[in-house]
């Protein structure tokens, strides 16, 4: 959804096809549905860290399904603290 945002408002809708051809067929890549579990991991997040609700949710969904790295440049998510979740800002890293 997120990503998504800007090309739709600029009425980019190449971008917006490409956009979801990567997300849906990346490798380490799935789309899983928000489940009551997330939900609950979710208010938790926000309850703990102060998160707006659609950053709970994307994190809660991260960690219920897994997933080792959580990838934004929302400098927000860098004061998280989750076992096993590794939180990576594009704007911290080191360019090549």
């Amino acid at each position: 959804m997120e990503v998504l945002v800007q090309p739709i408002r600029q009425s980019k809708t190449e971008l917006v096809q490409q956009y979801r051809e990567i997300l849906s067929s990346g490798p380490g890549l799935r789309i899983v549905s928000v489940t009551a579990a997330v939900a609950e991991e979710a208010a938790s997040l926000r309850a703990t860290y102060g998160l707006r609700t659609p950053d709970a949710i994307q994190v809660a969904t991260a960690v219920h399904f897994g997933a080792v790295a959580f990838v934004t440049n929302d400098l927000t998510f860098s004061r998280l603290r989750l076992p096993g979740l590794e939180i990576i800002v594009l704007d911290h890293l080191e360019p090549e």
